[in-house]
C-alpha cells in the first residue's frame, strides 16, 4: 500500500480516536455535574443572566471543583442546550411564551434545531442532557439537509437524576426545513446558520416560514458578522422580523476564549446591541444583495467598543439574535 494511503489511515483512525476520548470526557463531567431540580427557580434565574456572567454563575453552582480549562471544555456541550433556555427565557420576559413549568403542565415542550451539524447529531444526549430536568418532557427534533435519518435515536433518554416523566425524545430528519412537514414547534433555534451565505437564498423560505407562523426564532453566529449578515440578508430580502433580542449570546461556547472563567468582564447592555445590529444590518441592506460579501469590513468599522482579535471570540454560538413574528 503507498505511504499516503497509510498515512490518511492513521490520519482518520487517529480523529476517530480523539473524538471518542473528547465524547467520553464530557459524558463524565456532565455526569459529574451538579443536577438540575424540576424547573428549578435558580436555574431559570442562571439563564436570564447577561453575557460575562452566565457561565461563571453555572459554574459555580455545578462544578465548583472543576478547573477552568475543564468546564471551558464542558461549555461546548453544553452551549446548545443552554442557549436554548436562555433564549426560552428572553421570549417569556416578552411574554412570547410561558415558563417551563407552566408550559409543560400536560404537554411537551417541542423544540427543533434548524440545519442542525454534525456536531449536534453525533453526541444530542451529552448535547441536551440538562433539558429534561429544565423543560420536563422534551421533544428534540435535528433537521438539516445533511442529516442522516439512520441516527435518529430510537426512544428516549432519561436523565438519572430526573423522574421518569422528564425524558428527552430525539429525532433526526432529512430534509430543508421548510419541506419537513414537522409543524410549529415551541422554540425553533438555528446554531451557527451563516444566514447570509449564499446572499441568504437558501435559508429565505425557512425565515419567510419561520414568520409566518410565528415561531419563537433563534439564530446564532460564530461572530457578530455572521448575524448581522444574516439579518441584513433578511432585510434585503423583505423580511421585517420582530426583533426581541440580539447581541453577546450569554452561553455561547467558551472553548478558544483563553482565561474566560478568571477574568472579570462586564455585563453587556443588551438593549444597546440589539439596536446596534439593527441599524448596522439596515445600513448593509441598503447596499442590495450583491454587497453583502464586502460587509465585514463596514461591520467591523462600526462595531460598538473595543475591536477583539479573533483569537478572543468563543468558537461556537458566540452572538445571537431572536426574533418572532412580523412587526
Amino acid at each position: 500500500m503507498p505511504r499516503k494511503s497509510i498515512s490518511f489511515v492513521q490520519r482518520s483512525a487517529f480523529r476517530a480516536a480523539g473524538w471518542a476520548a473528547y465524547q467520553r470526557r464530557l459524558q463524565e463531567r456532565l455526569g459529574s455535574l451538579a443536577p438540575l431540580p424540576a424547573f428549578s427557580e435558580k436555574a431559570w434565574h442562571v439563564a436570564g443572566s447577561d453575557a460575562g456572567v452566565a457561565w461563571k454563575k453555572l459554574s459555580a453552582w455545578r462544578s465548583p471543583d472543576a478547573t477552568p480549562a475543564e468546564f471551558v471544555e464542558t461549555t461546548q456541550a453544553l452551549s446548545p442546550a443552554w442557549t436554548a433556555v436562555c433564549a426560552w427565557q428572553r421570549f417569556t420576559a416578552a411574554g412570547l411564551l410561558l415558563a417551563p413549568g407552566i408550559h409543560s403542565s400536560g404537554s411537551p415542550t417541542i423544540l427543533h434545531f434548524i440545519g442542525a451539524a454534525k456536531a449536534e447529531r453525533s453526541m444530542p444526549h451529552a448535547l441536551f442532557f440538562d433539558l429534561p430536568a429544565l423543560f420536563g418532557h422534551t421533544e428534540l427534533h435535528l433537521v438539516g439537509p445533511g442529516a442522516s435519518e439512520h441516527a435518529s435515536i430510537q426512544g428516549a433518554l432519561t436523565n438519572p437524576h430526573c423522574d421518569s416523566s422528564r425524558q428527552l425524545s430525539i429525532q433526526v430528519k432529512r430534509s430543508l426545513y421548510h419541506n419537513s412537514n414537522l409543524g410549529s414547534p415551541s422554540l425553533a433555534l438555528a446554531l451557527n446558520a451563516g444566514l447570509q451565505s449564499s446572499y441568504g437564498r437558501h435559508w429565505l423560505p425557512t425565515m419567510k416560514s419561520s414568520l409566518e407562523t410565528k415561531t419563537p426564532t433563534v439564530i446564532t453566529g460564530y461572530n457578530a458578522d455572521d448575524v448581522v449578515g444574516g439579518l441584513a440578508c433578511m432585510f434585503a430580502h423583505g423580511l421585517r422580523p420582530r426583533l426581541v433580542f440580539g447581541g453577546r449570546n450569554p452561553f455561547g461556547s467558551l472553548l478558544g476564549q483563553a482565561n474566560s472563567l478568571e477574568t472579570e468582564s462586564d455585563s453587556l447592555n443588551c438593549d444597546e446591541e440589539l439596536r446596534h445590529m439593527k441599524k448596522h444590518a439596515k445600513r448593509i441592506a441598503k447596499l442590495g444583495l450583491r454587497e453583502l460579501n464586502r460587509s465585514s469590513c463596514i461591520l467591523q468599522q462600526m462595531q460598538p467598543g473595543q475591536a477583539e482579535s479573533p483569537a478572543a471570540l468563543p468558537l461556537c454560538n458566540s452572538f445571537w439574535l431572536g426574533f418572532c413574528g412580523e412587526k
